[in-house]
């Protein structure tokens, strides 16, 4: 009789430890599925140049024309950059009283920690030294897969912008003048793709070294012919 127990015991025990090693494998088979990234709401680059940007950017060729220079060809990808950037100054304000670890002040190069649903960009504070140069260069391969040399002019103003305005700045200034025309230390970069976004007050252009094929942007006005 003892034994007939002892067979029962064993025989649920097993039963037991087979249902949790099903159990178990049945656990482990259940797909994991990804949480969805989240998107932010807001203001986003659009699928064309706005009146005022595509103005800029006739302006910048125009410019450099002018001064026997090739037109600039405008770069889906940089305006991606550029727009997102100005978004992000508007709406953000990461160059507003605000300062980096060693106390130096954030300028209009610097990008906010709202990038998650955005253009997933990673936060910086750039300041007057350029420590923070490369964290800044890598946005156009960071938000759009630019993997070209590239770099930003930024202009802010509490006016009504105007495209000329952005102009006539940049042209009074040594740096942004130096970086369009390609001279002094801009000599051997033969810009070959263009982004330009305005949004408020702020415009920026993105310049870049490296053409992308099938990356053109063209004017709302254009497209809807």
């Amino acid at each position: 009789m003892l034994k007939i127990h002892v067979l029962i015991l064993f025989l649920l025990a097993s039963l037991s430890l087979s249902l949790l090693t099903s159990c178990h494998s049945a656990a482990l088979d259940v797909p994991v599925v990804p949480k969805p990234r989240f998107e932010a709401e807001g203001p986003r680059p659009g699928a064309c140049l706005s009146e005022q940007e595509a103005e800029l950017a006739r302006l910048i060729n125009q410019w450099r024309e002018k001064n026997d220079l090739p037109p600039v060809p405008l770069a889906r990808s940089l305006y991606t950059v550029a727009k997102w950037h100005v978004l992000d100054l508007a709406l953000f304000a990461p160059h507003s009283e605000k300062t980096d670890s060693r106390g130096l002040p954030c300028d209009l190069h610097s990008w906010s920690d709202k990038g998650e649903g955005r253009g997933w960009w990673e936060p910086v504070c750039y300041t007057a030294d350029h420590m923070y140069a490369k964290q800044m260069w890598s946005k156009p391969k960071e938000i759009a897969g630019y993997t070209g040399g590239s770099y930003e002019n930024i202009y802010w103003t509490s006016a009504p912008l105007s495209p000329g305005m952005v102009i006539s700045f940049w042209e009074s200034r040594t740096g942004e003048r130096e970086m369009i025309l390609e001279q002094k230390e801009w000599k051997n970069s033969k810009w070959k793709a263009m982004g330009v976004g305005i949004h408020g007050g702020f415009a920026a252009l993105w310049l870049g070294d490296k053409a992308h094929d099938q990356d053109e942007i063209a004017p709302c006005t254009a497209e809807k012919k």
